[in-house]
C-alpha cells in the first residue's frame, strides 16, 4: 500500500470523528493524521483576526476590497509594531486537546500507533497579507513570525517531537509570486525572500519532528486564485527551499486540477530535487471518482517513470463540502478514492 496524505481540514463533526473516519477509510495508507481543523479554524486563518485584535496596540480596521467582489477586514496598529506583544495564537490549545484525544484512540487500538499527529500552520506571510494594511506589513511581519515560532515551541511542549509532523501551508506566497498583490519584501527577488522565510520556519521544526510544505493555489469556494499553467512555480519554490534548508524535508504537497490529464502539467516534476522528500500530488477529486484520479495518476507516473514515486491526496483540505452534497458521504467517498488510487505499482 502506497501513501495518502490529508492536507489538513476535514469537514466532519469534530476531531474524534475525523480521527476515527480517517483511520477506517485510509488509515493503512497514511503516515500522519491531522485533526480536521474544526471549530474556529474552519475558515483557515480567519480566527487570527480576533487574535490580533485582542492584543494591546491593535484594533479593528476598515473592511476593504482586496480583489473584485472579495471583502476583507483589516486591523489598525495604534502603536509601533515593535512595541506590540501578541498573545498565544491558539494553535497550541487545539494541538494539545487533539493530541490527547489521538493518544487515547491509539491506546484503544482505534488509530494505528505509527501515525504521527499532523499540525498545519499558516506562514506569517499569510496572516500579514490577509489582515495588515500595506504600510504596516513589513514591520509587523517580524512580530508575527516571532509569535508563530513561540507557538510552535508551545506545541512541542505538549506533543512529543517524535510523534509530531508540522506542515507549513504556503498559499499567499504563491499568490504574490504569481503577481496577485504587491510584495512588501524582496527588492525584485521575491522568490529569494520567500525562500528565506520558508527556510526559517523549517529550521524552527526540530529534527525529531517531521516537516512538510503544502504548496497551494488557494481554495476559496473550491477554486484557485489562478489556474496554474503547470507545476513549474511550485517546483522552483520547493527546490529553492530545499537548497537553503539544511534539515530533512519529509514531504511536499502540490495540487493537480481535475481537468489536467496532460503531460505538460507534470513535466516540471522531473526537476524536483531533495529525493528524500516524499511527493504528494493532489489529484483526487470526488467529482470524477477513481477513474479520474487514476487517469491523472497514470499521466504523472509516465512523466516520472524511472524517477521518484509519489503519494496521493486532494488538492487542498476537504473542509469545504459542496452545498448540494451530504458532508459525510462526500468526505468518505473522497477518502475511499484516495485509498483506491494509492496502489503499489508506481506510487511511493
Amino acid at each position: 500500500m502506497a501513501t495518502t496524505h490529508l492536507v489538513g481540514s476535514v469537514g466532519l463533526d469534530d476531531a474524534e470523528d475525523v480521527f476515527r473516519t480517517a483511520a477506517t477509510h485510509v488509515g493503512d495508507s497514511l503516515r500522519r493524521l491531522p485533526d480536521g481543523e474544526r471549530g474556529e479554524r474552519d475558515h483557515w486563518i480567519g480566527f487570527q483576526y480576533d487574535v490580533l485584535c485582542s492584543a494591546e496596540g491593535i484594533e479593528p480596521g476598515p473592511v476593504v476590497e482586496r480583489t473584485p467582489g472579495l471583502l476583507n477586514p483589516e486591523v489598525r496598529l495604534t502603536r509601533p509594531a515593535a512595541e506590540i506583544s501578541l498573545p498565544e495564537l491558539r494553535y497550541r490549545r487545539h494541538a494539545e486537546t487533539s493530541y490527547a484525544l489521538l493518544r487515547r484512540l491509539k491506546d484503544e487500538g482505534t488509530v494505528p500507533e505509527r501515525l504521527r499527529f499532523q499540525v498545519c500552520l499558516p506562514t506569517p506571510v499569510a496572516v500579514v497579507n490577509a489582515f495588515l494594511p500595506v504600510e504596516a506589513k513589513a514591520a509587523f511581519e517580524e512580530v508575527y513570525e516571532r509569535a508563530m515560532v513561540r507557538e510552535l515551541e508551545r506545541i512541542l511542549a505538549v506533543v512529543p517531537a517524535e510523534e509530531l509532523a508540522i506542515q507549513w501551508d504556503i498559499a499567499h506566497e504563491t499568490a504574490l509570486l504569481e503577481g496577485y498583490g504587491a510584495p512588501w519584501f524582496g527588492d525584485g527577488d521575491v522568490l529569494g525572500s520567500v525562500t528565506e522565510r520558508l527556510a526559517r520556519l523549517g529550521t524552527a521544526v526540530p529534527e525529531a519532528a517531521e516537516l512538510g510544505y503544502h504548496l497551494c493555489y488557494g481554495n476559496r469556494d473550491r477554486k484557485h486564485f489562478k489556474e496554474p499553467a503547470d507545476l513549474s512555480l511550485l517546483v522552483r519554490m520547493a527546490n529553492a527551499v530545499g537548497a537553503t534548508l539544511p534539515r530533512r524535508i519529509d514531504w511536499f504537497h502540490m495540487p493537480v486540477p481535475h481537468y489536467r490529464t496532460d503531460h505538460a502539467y507534470f513535466l516540471p516534476l522531473r526537476d524536483l530535487a531533495r529525493p528524500e522528500a516524499h511527493l504528494y500530488l493532489g489529484l483526487v477529486h470526488q467529482m470524477d471518482g477513481v477513474a479520474g484520479a487514476q487517469r491523472r495518476s497514470d499521466v504523472a507516473a509516465k512523466v516520472l517513470a524511472g524517477g521518484r514515486g509519489f503519494g496521493v491526496s486532494t488538492e487542498c483540505g476537504i473542509g469545504q463540502v459542496p452545498a448540494d452534497l451530504a458532508p459525510r458521504d462526500w468526505i468518505t467517498e473522497t477518502l475511499d478514492i484516495c485509498r483506491a488510487v494509492a496502489t503499489p505499482e508506481h506510487l511511493g
